[in-house]
């Protein structure tokens, strides 16, 4: 087959970049189309990659599929990463949009792809994330802010995900927690996270909430450049999991001693923890589960102190807001329609407030 010049240079591909920055994407996917048999194979990749995530911002989320299902995975562990995050959140993409609407029966023999029950689909996702795990050592290794062409990084956090093994984690447990099919009758118990350390191993037949832990645990303990911080928010993270996703666990016995276990570690991580971002986020998560049990003096006393030590920190920032919410003036007044002579009839909540006048008037 017999190709233009310019789809086979690199110019080729630079004018396809461009058209996909300035968000032409059909322009730009005839493009990338053209360049998928250059001969340089970081070009085919490429050029691959970007008719993919062409067609799903095209809302062609069945022909994207259908192409990056039909391409073989690279042998080079960047590249086979790359695809696999590639492959596991257009599977995600295609249950958000068509979930409902799938089919919910499979069916025999050749079908077509969008023809795929919500069964089908979460399998493909599970087994493109799983697949990363064999990856993790090597995609450790590769920074995320080097990961641009594939990754969005405009608005990205990259000290929280500093490296793309650090971001296919954040996208992986993001899914088991929030979207992963599971059988309430396996959920572990909320205690089980609570601890310094966890002590689950990664198994892609456990839990979503017990993968989700091990994958955060695994991620907190793994070398890698710049990644002191994150790896503290690892276990902040994991500890979280009860709370955050109370319906992935078994609840505690005692829902109050679980959560002021957890305050008492993350208290601990406060002090504990080398990095200033991940020892101020260790306060704020443990302020807000004050928060939640109505403990605002303790509330107020652990905000003022992240705020004094890391003012410039976004924990900070939120903890600022938390103190002001608490402290601001607060005022209810309940009334019911009770039997003579009345009792019980009106009732009064306040905070911050030292005296509160009322007046009553008989109506007729």
């Amino acid at each position: 087959a017999a190709f233009t010049a310019s789809a086979q240079t690199p110019g080729g591909l630079a004018s396809a970049d461009s058209k996909f920055d300035k968000g032409l994407f059909q322009e730009a996917l005839k493009d990338y189309e053209s360049i998928l048999k250059s001969p340089d194979e970081d070009t085919r990749r490429k050029a691959l990659y970007r008719s993919v995530e062409c067609e799903a911002l095209l809302f062609r989320y069945g022909e994207a599929a259908s192409r990056t299902l039909a391409a073989k995975l690279p042998d080079a562990p960047l590249w086979r990463g790359r695809f696999l995050v590639q492959r596991a959140e257009l599977a995600r993409e295609f249950l958000k949009q068509y979930g409902d609407a799938a089919p919910r029966d499979e069916e025999g023999g050749e079908k077509d792809i969008v023809r795929r029950t919500p069964d089908e689909w979460h399998k493909e996702a599970r087994a493109a994330f799983q697949q990363l795990w064999e990856l993790r050592e090597k995609l450790i290794l590769a920074p995320i802010s080097e990961e641009g062409y594939f990754v969005e990084l405009k608005d990205a956090d990259k000290d929280l995900t500093p490296s793309l093994w650090d971001f296919a984690v954040a996208r992986w447990t993001d899914y088991l927690l929030s979207q992963a099919p599971g059988d309430a009758q396996k959920n572990p118990p909320a205690l089980s996270f609570l601890g310094q350390d966890y002590d689950g191993r990664f198994a892609p037949d456990s839990s979503p909430a017990a993968q989700a832990a091990a994958l955060m645990d695994e991620s907190s303990r793994l070398p890698g450049n710049d990644r002191a911080a994150v790896r503290e928010q690892w276990k902040i993270n994991r500890l979280l999991i009860p709370f955050a996703h109370a319906d992935r666990v078994v609840s505690a016995p005692d829902h109050n001693a679980a959560r002021d276990s957890a305050v008492a570690v993350l208290k601990g991580w406060l002090d504990s923890f080398s990095q200033p971002p991940a020892r101020a986020q260790a306060g704020l998560e443990a302020a807000r589960l004050l928060g939640r049990s109505s403990r605002h003096a303790e509330t107020v006393e652990l905000c003022r102190k992240i705020e004094k030590a890391w003012p410039l920190a976004r924990a900070a920032h939120e903890c600022a807001k938390m103190r002001a919410q608490i402290e601001l003036p607060v005022l209810n007044l309940t009334a019911r329609f009770t039997p003579p002579p009345g009792t019980d009839a009106l009732s009064v909540n306040t905070r911050n407030l030292d005296l509160v006048h009322f007046r009553l008037y008989r109506l007729d």
